[in-house]
């Protein structure tokens, strides 16, 4: 396969960083599919068309463009969970999906190399790099084996952690790319922009991060990662590791702390 099926990316705020990632990709992708989480603000929309001119004149190697948002969600934002369970379900005949924060810059030979990895080793769930969960490829064997991603950490964080437990569980492999070069973020807040640009996501995010801290640690036994009590979630017998239930008294918590900020 000498193209990156589906390309993920949701975006909060930050345009500019989407449109400096788009132009940072080298390498064919056959779907650009964005989950606009913006819900009109920080002018991200106006990104979108600069997006489909460059993809439109040819000057990066793209083949479609998708923009979707889901106004149900609280204030628009499905949360980095929801948002990568849309970019699969909605895309599901393909072998693996590439998903992406907006902040992400790749440098020349990035992408080829992520592909060649998700190629050489079919057994894994998901590819990584040097960034993480920043950017990594789930594959429709991680999907089956593993499942979805668990939309109870709302609206970012720690779902993560978690897809990393339950492959643990399952002893579903991962690999780790060597010599990816790419950048998250921008000086000199190397990291997450969507925190560092907005003081108000970043309150925002002491809270909700907390609480799905506190979620892990009613699904697992421990936030302490290696020191978890539980091989199976909430400890019921029966459910297995790939299953997950809404759990409102944690997620309704995180949606009450953003619509404080954000009604």
């Amino acid at each position: 396969m000498n193209t990156i099926p589906v390309m993920g990316i949701p975006i909060l705020n930050r345009g500019d960083l989407l449109l400096r990632l788009v132009q940072s990709i080298d390498y064919p992708v056959d779907l650009l599919y964005i989950v606009d989480n913006s819900n009109g603000l920080y002018g991200v929309s106006s990104y979108f068309t600069q997006i489909t001119e460059l993809i439109s004149t040819g000057q990066v190697p793209i083949k479609e463009l998708k923009v979707i948002s889901d106004p149900s969600a609280p204030n628009g934002n499905l949360g980095v969970a929801a948002s990568w369970n849309r970019i699969v379900t909605d895309n599901p005949n393909t072998p693996y999906w590439f998903l992406i924060g907006n902040d992400i810059l790749f440098t020349p030979g990035d992408l080829e190399k992520m592909n060649q990895g998700v190629q050489e080793h079919p057994e894994c769930a998901t590819v990584f790099a040097n960034h993480g969960h920043s950017f990594f490829v789930v594959t429709k064997l991680g999907i089956e084996t593993v499942g979805l991603f668990d939309e109870n950490f709302y609206p970012a964080y720690c779902e993560d952690v978690d897809y990393s437990r339950r492959m643990k569980v399952l002893n579903v492999p991962a690999l780790d790319v060597q010599g990816i070069n790419s950048k998250h973020g921008e000086a000199p807040s190397w990291g997450s922009m969507t925190i560092y640009s907005d003081d108000d996501r970043r309150e925002l995010n002491g809270v909700s991060h907390e609480m799905n801290w506190r979620y892990y640690e009613f699904k697992w036994g421990s936030r302490v990662w290696g020191n978890e009590l539980f091989i199976r979630p909430y400890d019921d017998d029966t459910l297995t590791a790939k299953d997950w239930i809404p759990v409102p008294q944690f997620r309704k918590v995180s949606e009450s702390a953003y619509r404080t900020l954000y009604a």
